[in-house]
């Protein structure tokens, strides 16, 4: 059943780990919002709100900017990281409990066979998405007061994402 489990999860993160560069991210730059696609927010055309076209790169369409990489984008690309993780997590634990409560239900209707095994398997299914997702939220508070506490990210309140990364280029 573990390696059932642990294949799943391998499945599922090579599933997904394409998906991080399909996403379209915004961060905050000297009062301008950049938006970009993908995981890395520099050294290409990215859409800045506020400015006109850059057409001395190769960036012909509207309001797009190239945007040479400094080392504040390091921080920009890991909380992308980070937030997919999250994002991520939150779908996969969703999914384990669902499957823990289905384990859960058979065995006590003694559908499976097993009994008290298979109970206690679920038990422990259950138990661990709880001690993982702990885990997850523990470490992402972490990290972004660690974020904070070196000047990188601010306090945004809880309505507007919590963290903000703030990176201070020259467009």
């Amino acid at each position: 059943m573990k390696r059932l489990l642990f294949l799943i999860f391998i499945i599922l993160g090579i599933l997904a780990l394409p998906l991080t560069g399909l996403a379209a991210r915004t961060y905050s730059a000297d009062g301008y919002t950049v938006e970009y696609e993908g995981l890395v927010p520099c050294g290409k055309c990215v859409k800045v709100s506020g400015l006109g076209i850059d057409t001395e790169r190769g960036c012909n369409a509207e309001k797009n900017k190239y945007i040479h990489c400094q080392f504040c984008h390091f921080f920009v690309m890991l909380d992308a990281i980070l937030d997919f993780i999250f994002q991520i997590s939150i779908v996969i634990a969703a999914l384990m409990l669902s499957f823990a409560g289905l384990l859960y239900i058979m065995s006590v209707m003694e559908f499976l066979p097993g009994g008290p095994q298979t109970l206690s398997q679920a038990k422990s299914i259950i138990g661990s998405v709880f001690l993982g997702l702990l885990i997850i939220f523990g470490a992402w508070v972490i990290i972004n007061l660690f974020f904070q506490i070196i000047g990188v990210s601010h306090w945004t309140g809880l309505s507007g994402g919590w963290f903000e990364i703030s990176c201070p280029i020259k467009l």
